[in-house]
């Protein structure tokens, strides 16, 4: 086995015996899950490598946290979330010993009828990715470029399957959490022409869900449209 220094450190292009390849939490070997024009090295233990390497079985991803954005990926587009408040958890005393900024989504991003087998990586930075949907029914491709410590997310698609923007609820079984929330979310550099179409958003305005099994919070929301791109918004 061949050991290249560099500096103070080294490395070798051969896996050394006894050291494993990216696996399954059952230890089964993974091949990584990226799209056929990939290039470069492959990320095996980065704040993304749940969309490559599948630890858990979820083609997906697991909960991705860009800071300060977290997302997941499904099989129907990116649901992103920013969690402001942070989770609590108590010893058997009463006593807190660890909290946690936890993932949950605010808003969900995808194509209309998006069915993805999985999530694939387009391209991968020392910050930034760029993952692929495929739709099984498709042409349609949902394409998405996140990076860590960036509040931005750009969103991209190829066919013509209409964008499908949700709000998702917040559903638990108590009132006032989160207390408060302030949350901004702006859709800019859409190109194209209004083809005088519906626009619809799926708001959750009744709190109780599940047959009255779940209570959470409503969702408050102001939609503002600028039509023309003048910076006044011509619906709100």
């Amino acid at each position: 086995m061949a050991i290249i220094s560099v500096g103070y450190g080294s490395y070798t292009t051969t896996l050394p015996s006894g050291v494993l390849t990216p696996s399954t939490f059952q230890g089964v070997p993974l091949s990584p899950e990226v799209s056929t024009d990939f290039t470069g090295p492959i990320p095996t233990n980065d704040w993304a490598s749940s969309i490559i390497y599948p630890h858990f079985g979820d083609h997906y991803s697991a909960p991705l946290f860009a800071q300060p954005m977290n997302m997941q990926a499904d099989a129907h587009g990116l649901n992103l979330g920013y969690t402001a408040t942070p989770t609590m958890y108590l010893d058997n005393h009463g006593g807190q010993f660890k909290f946690e900024y936890t993932y949950h989504p605010d808003i969900s991003i995808g194509l209309s009828d998006m069915n993805s087998a999985d999530t694939r990586m387009e391209k991968s930075s020392a910050y930034f990715n760029q993952a692929v949907w495929q739709d099984t029914d498709s042409n349609s491709q949902l394409h998405a470029t996140f990076g860590h410590g960036s509040p931005f997310t750009f969103f991209e698609r190829t066919g013509d399957a209409p964008v499908s923007i949700n709000l998702v609820a917040n559903n638990q079984n108590l009132i006032g959490q989160p207390t408060s929330t302030n949350e901004i979310f702006k859709i800019e550099h859409v190109n194209g022409v209004y083809d005088g179409g519906e626009i619809s958003m799926n708001l959750l305005v009744n709190a109780v869900a599940g047959q009255g099994s779940e209570v959470g919070n409503a969702i408050e929301a102001r939609v503002s449209i600028d039509t023309n791109g003048d910076g006044k918004f011509d619906y709100v």
